[in-house]
C-alpha cells in the first residue's frame, strides 16, 4: 500500500499521541520532522531527516512508535526508518540565544564564505575535547532534560535549529559534559569537521598573545574557520571590551556561514 492522504492523517494522530507522552524538547528533536512514507502489510516506513535521528528512533523510541500505532487500530509488526526529505518545517528553538542584530562588517561574509583548504589545524580542533564526555554517559534529569535534547539536536544538525545554543545553570549540572558531547558526536558523524572547544579564559589569553606577537589575522582565521565553535564559561568575557568585540566579529562570521556556535 502506497502513501495516501489517509496515511498522513494516521501519522499525525500517532504524532499527537507521542507528543503527549514526551517532553516538548524530545518531541521536537526526534519526531517533529518525521513523516509516513508508506504502509504495507504489517509494516510502516517512516521518513526521517538524518542518520542520527534514525538511530535514536531505532534504539530508544521504536517500542513507543510501535505501541502507539497499534493503539490507533493499525495492525503492524515492524517499523522501518529511512532517511527521506519531506517539505521542510520551521520550528522554534526552546533553548537558544538571539542572533545579533548589528550587521557585520562587509569583509566578514566574504571571508566566511571563502573555501578553506585542508590544513594541519584540523587535528588541533580535536585537542580541546575530552572523549569521555558522550551523550550515552550523561545522566538525564528533570533539570537538564531540555538542554540534553537541544544538544543532541545540535549534534545531529549543526548550524540549524539551535544556533547559537547557550547553556546556563548552576555548578555541577553537566554543562561542560553536554557541550563536549556535542563536539564528540559531530566528529563521530563527520570526522573531517573542524570542531573547536576552548574555555573563555584560554580564548582571552590567546587573543592577548596574538596582539603581542602581531598574529591578529592568524587568530581570527583559526576561530572563524571552525565548523563548530564551543566556548566554555563565556561569562569570563564580562567587562573585557576588546575581547567582546573580537568575539562579536567571530560570532558574526560563523553565523553568516551557518556554522554552529
Amino acid at each position: 500500500m502506497v502513501h495516501t492522504l489517509q496515511h498522513d492523517k494516521l501519522w499525525q494522530t500517532v504524532l499527537g499521541d507521542i507528543e503527549i507522552s514526551l517532553s516538548r524538547a524530545n518531541y521536537v528533536t526526534w519526531f517533529k520532522n518525521t513523516h509516513l512514507i508508506e504502509q504495507t502489510d504489517g509494516k510502516l516506513v517512516i521518513g526521517v531527516p538524518n542518520v542520527f535521528i534514525k538511530q535514536q528512533l531505532e534504539r530508544k523510541y521504536n517500542d513507543l512508535v510501535l505501541s502507539t500505532v497499534q493503539k490507533n487500530g493499525v495492525e503492524i509488526r515492524d517499523v522501518e526508518y529511512k532517511i527521506h526529505t519531506a517539505s521542510p518545517k520551521v520550528t522554534e528553538p526552546e533553548l537558544a540565544i538571539s542572533s545579533p542584530t548589528t550587521t557585520p562588517s562587509p569583509q566578514t561574509p566574504s571571508s566566511a564564505s571563502t573555501p578553506r583548504p585542508t590544513s594541519p589545524l584540523t587535528h588541533q580542533y580535536r585537542q580541546g575535547l575530552n572523549e569521555k564526555y558522550e551523550f550515552e554517559s550523561f545522566i538525564v534529569g528533570s533539570g537538564n532534560e531540555l538542554a540534553h535534547a537541544a544538544c543532541q539536536a545540535v549534534a545531529a544538525q549543526p548550524g540549524t535549529k539551535y544556533n547559537p545554543l547557550f547553556l546556563y545553570g548552576g555548578v555541577g549540572i553537566g554543562k561542560t559534559h553536554l557541550i563536549q558531547a556535542v563536539g564528540n558526536e559531530v566528529l563521530r558523524n563527520r570526522p573531517d569537521a573542524k570542531v573547536v572547544y576552548i574555555s573563555s579564559e584560554q580564548f582571552v589569553q590567546e587573543f592577548v598573545d596574538a596582539l603581542r606577537f602581531k598574529k591578529n589575522t592568524d587568530f581570527a582565521d583559526y576561530y572563524r574557520s571552525a565548523d563548530v565553535l564551543i566556548i566554555d564559561d563565556v561569562q569570563f568575557f564580562a567587562g573585557k571590551e576588546k575581547i567582546q568585540e573580537e568575539f562579536f566579529h567571530t560570532f558574526n562570521a560563523l553565523h553568516q556561514a551557518n556554522k554552529q556556535i
